[in-house]
């Protein structure tokens, strides 16, 4: 006669356990930053890159006092929120870069040379010698071209960029980067937190961060900070590498 599978017993201790370790892997897929739960589950938002450097590491890069003009950033964003982007570009780039910046207005003279169809025919590719043919005209050193890939205006905002500094004279990219901001993940969270820890004089709720850079200008001027500071970083780096 054949006796059928015993199973062994589980003592209640070893069922406590077993509990008490699933809470812990639970409660570690969810990242937490000052009380505030973010939600990512498994993946943590340190992972994800805000920039990226497509390529970077020039022979030319920039070594201080240059001449650089900043076209308007391409992309179809309505206005004034186009506009408001471009300025606050133009403001960061003086405030970060150690270069003379030349701001490029979109209506001006050159409006119909500063158009995607002429500076980016295929999309998500910059046309690096119309770029610097506009830069000889404007009697630079190098030109900035930035592209606006993706712009969710309002909370949880998002703002996804690309950018190519080129040299004028030699047609070569300086550095290429892209930028993906995106507010509902934590790694963006966490960076709005300090930098507007070193833009505000007194003391905030962190749970308010939504709150605090609700408009589409706050944003983007958060955005704008980030990517030039990451840009006169790396432009400095190339520099002591080369």
């Amino acid at each position: 006669m054949r006796h059928p599978h015993t199973v062994p017993a589980v003592s209640c201790a070893s069922r406590c356990a077993l509990a008490l370790g699933l809470l812990g892997l639970l409660a570690g897929c969810t990242a937490t930053h000052r009380g505030r739960d973010f939600g990512h589950w498994g993946l943590p938002g340190e992972s994800i890159h805000m920039i990226r450097f497509v390529q970077a590491g020039s022979q030319h890069p920039l070594s201080g006092g240059e001449l650089v003009a900043i076209l308007p950033f391409l992309g179809d964003v309505p206005e004034p929120n186009m506009g408001e982007l471009n300025r606050l570009l133009a403001k960061e780039a003086r405030n970060y870069l150690p270069v003379r910046i030349v701001a490029v207005r979109a209506g001006g003279e050159l409006k119909d040379f500063v158009t995607k169809a002429n500076l980016m025919p295929v999309v998500g590719v910059f046309d690096v010698h119309e770029i610097s043919r506009l830069g000889k005209l404007l009697g630079v050193t190098h030109v900035l071209a930035g592209h606006v890939e993706h712009f969710r205006l309002y909370p949880p905002q998002a703002l996804t960029l690309t950018f190519a500094l080129i040299e004028t004279a030699s047609h070569e990219i300086v550095a290429e980067m892209d930028a993906t901001f995106d507010a509902s993940e934590q790694c963006v969270l966490t960076a709005a937190d300090r930098y507007l820890q070193s833009r505000h004089a007194r003391k905030y709720n962190t749970e308010s961060l939504d709150t605090l850079l609700a408009s589409p200008a706050q944003y983007a001027a958060f955005v704008c900070t980030q990517c030039m500071r990451a840009l006169r970083k790396e432009a400095w780096r190339a520099k002591k590498a080369s």
